[in-house]
């Protein structure tokens, strides 16, 4: 197609760059430090959670969470050496400067137990309690029977020990009916079961003696959260609650930062390197942004270096080389310093665009100095050469820019925030590298041309020592109607083969757990190191339990709370909701006045009763119980004051509040989307009156991420389809034409995803973005092939193989290259977007060589050939 005025304006702009080439590289060179100064601003944003619109429910809830009560991550310091009293010492230091730390809601070193031992009683449901009244009753009679006058009808010789009644005091599962959660689940197990020293006693006599290194520890340690490793050792820890949370990768590093120079740094210098001191936890995960930032490195040097691996095998000149990879440079540092001044950050999508950018944005300046260098053969002079490269390549490259630009700019109708960056920032890299081709690499391809001229040093020269086609052998091929209609018969074969496998690359995965960084697979010496440098956290907390991420639920009234309480407890207790696990409420730790109240009968039946003498005669398990009854059954009402302070400001909030916040604990596989989208339905949205309390959990993240996602992708998929139909119907303006070009993309299509099925690959929420780039390929393919033919028809076939089809092979391997970087990383989620690029760019461009030329020479009429004198095709 021509266009006149624009034609004109081409040659006028080349031949004021070859004049004043200077002024134009002078302003290339002012925007790239430009580019490079905003860029510095930006910064790498790995959580999920910064892919999640801001309005999104779960991201609400986070954001008043902390606010209101702080981040619901522990942030851990660690402490571990063979001198138990020097620990706590050390504990206890860590603690004060952690208290004086702004950034510190609460912190804690002990948790002593001793108010829930002796307040037991009062937290039980009556019909517990009722059992243990009938349970002394039944041990009364038994124990009254007995005497030197009486037979023992049920021991010894009077009877068969295996006769006698097992009690059952409490029920194994009653911290979990009580609806407390793990860390204070331990803490009544401690009491509601036989004691560990009368049963160590027991051991002891049977010659089974176990010790327990806490017992050898004084009194005033003995509430401290420390324990014993194993190998002489003893850990302790100090937990605190930040303003922050741990995915704010910002905040993590001043929070390590400040942890090593003012609060770790006095005690390690004070005692030495014979204390092992660090940070625990998920504020310790640094590592993982480390990780995201180095693949980020890591996929961007493999892309730029296979770029200049494909430069030099198709151009086989250096000049190619510098002048190809100066304009994509340019572009993508211009690119980012955008970025860093629209939006200040890379998110888990964004960080990777421009190792894309690299692939796709270097196409335009491959077909300029792919087709100057054919005029250059050709006796053009080097401003004629580029001239004319540029005008007869304006509406291609348009064309190509329009497609891909376009289908990326059909993002921004999506919500989820992944795609919608991606989108803007790919789309501005893809206009700032064709402009730069046109208002840029003219001046710079001139520059080396007057070094080649005045220097004589071949590194400069662009002209190649011969003219030879792009694809090698297509000069040997004589008969090319016939060879062009058996690749498309094999291409139509292989599709139906293909076609089979598409189900299974549609499967989509569902488990994050199989998108993170792949384990690291240790040596012996590694595993030995990490095991005597690690902190082994669990010992110090004296749990063994574990719970998965908590739903934190925020509400403005305690009403609301004690509504929420009730429903829980019922989908606990009686609903017995298998993923429901536990929970806490203000109420969990302060039972309502009037239940107090009516257990305080069953406390003073059992006191009555364990009161009497008779008691005295029992012995093992149920002695020790009778012991602990004696203790539990004085207890009187409570209320939030009286209860540990370690246990209230798990609730407390910034403005020392409480009775407005909830945590519920989930028994699901919170990795999967679609387990944690079931809890998320089920314990993110509750039919309370006067109020509708919000939640938050980092698993909510995954579910909402997965169905915007799903929801997003398959809008954009059609949206992006239509739009790029409709611009073809605009540009080629025939039926037949827009045809042929859909013909590609499906059959590019149907080889994608049955490739991808046969490796056993899966769609997932990031390598789905892909597909952006996958269907702007496959219309840029097939119209230029189309645009080709219409220039050349079926008696110049190999002109056309040997021309545009050659540079827009080395185009689109150039795009795959950009992918290509990402199969080195580390990050499973990351690679999967290489893996499933890769395998679509390649199908594409294999399919449209193989088909679109055959669908040229049946459907396009050579009386709509336009035969053209042009020597590239």
């Amino acid at each position: 197609m021509n266009f006149p005025k624009i034609s004109a304006w081409i040659h006028a702009y080349v031949a004021f760059s070859y004049r004043r080439k200077g002024t134009v590289i002078a302003l290339t060179l002012v925007l790239l430090a430009l580019g490079g100064l905003f860029a510095k601003r930006l910064k790498v944003t790995p959580s999920l959670e910064a892919l999640l619109p801001s309005d999104t429910k779960t991201i609400v809830a986070l954001k008043e969470t902390d606010k209101r009560f702080g981040s619901s991550d522990m942030y851990t310091l660690a402490v571990m050496s063979k001198d138990p009293v020097e620990v706590c010492r050390i504990q206890r230091d860590l603690k004060n400067r952690l208290l004086a730390w702004n950034e510190v809601v609460y912190a804690q070193d002990d948790r002593d137990n001793k108010f829930f031992v002796d307040h037991a009683l009062l937290y039980v449901p009556p019909k517990h309690l009722q059992r243990v009244v009938d349970n002394l009753k039944d041990l009364q009679l038994e124990l009254g029977m007995k005497g030197p006058l009486t037979l023992d009808l049920l021991s010894g010789d009077g009877g068969d020990e295996n006769l006698r009644k097992k009690r059952v005091w409490f029920d194994a599962s009653l911290p979990q009916q009580l609806g407390l959660p793990d860390e204070a689940a331990d803490a009544f197990g401690q009491f509601l079961k036989p004691d560990e020293k009368a049963s160590a006693a027991q051991q002891a006599a049977a010659g089974q003696a176990k010790v327990d290194p806490r017992d050898t520890l004084p009194d005033s340690l003995r509430t401290r959260m420390l324990g014993a490793v194993g190998d002489g050792r003893w850990i302790a820890v100090v937990q605190a609650v930040l303003k922050k949370p741990s995915s704010d990768m910002d905040y993590v590093k001043k929070v390590l930062a400040y942890s090593k120079d003012s609060i770790i740094a006095p005690s390690q210098k004070q005692y030495g390197t014979a204390v092992q001191i660090g940070v625990e936890g998920p504020y310790n995960a640094l590592e993982d942004v480390k990780s995201i930032e180095y693949d980020g490195l890591i996929a961007t040097f493999v892309s730029v270096g296979l770029n200049i691996l494909l430069i030099v095998v198709f151009f086989r000149k250096v000049a190619p080389v510098i002048l190809i990879g100066g304009q994509v440079i340019f572009s993508c540092l211009l690119t980012l310093g955008l970025t860093g001044l629209i939006y200040g950050r890379l998110n888990l999508y964004t960080l990777f665009v421009i190792s894309i950018l690299f692939g796709m944005g270097i196409d335009y300046a491959i077909y300029a100095i792919g087709y100057a260098q054919k005029l250059l053969t050709k006796g053009r002079t080097i401003q004629a050469a580029m001239a004319e490269s540029l005008d007869m390549l304006f509406f291609s490259l348009l064309v190509a820019m329009l497609t891909t630009a376009g289908g990326l700019l059909c993002l921004l109708a999506s919500r989820f925030v992944g795609f919608y960056e991606f989108g803007v920032i790919g789309a501005v890299g893809i206009v700032i590298s064709l402009l730069a081709t046109f208002l840029g690499l003219p001046a710079w391809v001139f520059l080396l041309d007057a070094w080649h001229k005045r220097s004589g040093l071949r590194i400069f020269q662009l002209i190649p020592k011969e003219d030879r086609p792009m694809l090698p052998g297509v000069d040997r091929v004589k008969n090319w109607p016939r060879l062009v209609k058996g690749t498309a018969i094999a291409c139509l074969a292989i599709t139906a083969v293909l076609a089979f496998f598409v189900p299974r690359g549609v499967q989509f995965e569902y488990d994050f757990a199989n998108l993170r960084d792949k384990p690291k697979v240790l040596t012996a010496e590694e595993r030995a190191y990490q095991a005597k440098h690690n902190f082994p956290v669990s010992a110090a907390l004296n749990s063994k339990r574990r719970s998965s991420q908590p739903v934190v639920i925020v509400a403005d009234r305690m009403e609301t709370m004690d509504a929420l309480h009730d429903t829980l407890m019922k989908r606990l207790t009686v609903e017995r909701d298998p993923m429901l696990r536990s929970f806490l409420t203000y109420r969990t730790f302060v039972p309502k006045e009037a239940d107090q109240v009516q257990r305080l009968s069953y406390l003073r039946q059992i006191d009555t009763l364990v009161s009497a003498s008779v008691f005295d005669k029992a012995e093992g398990d149920d002695a020790e119980m009778i012991r602990k009854l004696r203790d539990m059954s004085k207890a009187q009402v409570f209320g939030a004051t009286d209860i540990p302070a370690w246990a209230l400001n798990l609730l407390r909030e910034r403005d020392s509040s409480y009775g407005k916040i909830a945590f519920v604990y989930g028994a699901f596989k919170s990795s999967d989307a679609r387990e944690a989208a079931k809890f998320e339905e089920r314990y993110a949205n509750y039919s309370l009156p006067k109020e509708e309390p919000r939640a938050f959990s980092s698993s909510f993240i995954y579910a909402d991420i997965v169905r915007l996602v799903k929801e997003d992708s398959g809008r954009m998929f059609f949206l992006m389809a239509g739009v790029l139909i409709v611009m073809l119907a605009f540009i080629l303006r025939s039926g037949r034409y827009v045809f042929i070009s859909a013909i590609g993309m499906v059959v590019g299509t149907i080889w994608t995803l049955g490739i991808c099925g046969a490796l056993g690959y899966k769609m997932n929420v990031f390598n789905i973005i892909a597909i952006t780039t996958l269907q702007g390929v496959a219309v840029d393919v097939t119209t230029y092939l189309i645009l080709a033919y219409l220039r050349l028809g079926r008696h110049r076939l190999g002109d056309l193989f040997g021309g545009i089809a050659g540079l827009m092979a080395v185009a689109e391997l150039t795009t795959l290259s950009g992918y290509a970087g990402m199969l080195f990383v580390n990050n499973q989620g990351i690679a999967s977007i290489g893996k499933f690029a890769v395998v679509g760019l390649a199908a594409l461009l294999v399919t449209s060589l193989m088909l679109t030329p055959w669908l040229c020479t049946m459907l396009i009429p050579e009386s709509q050939v336009n035969t053209s004198d042009d020597i590239h095709g």
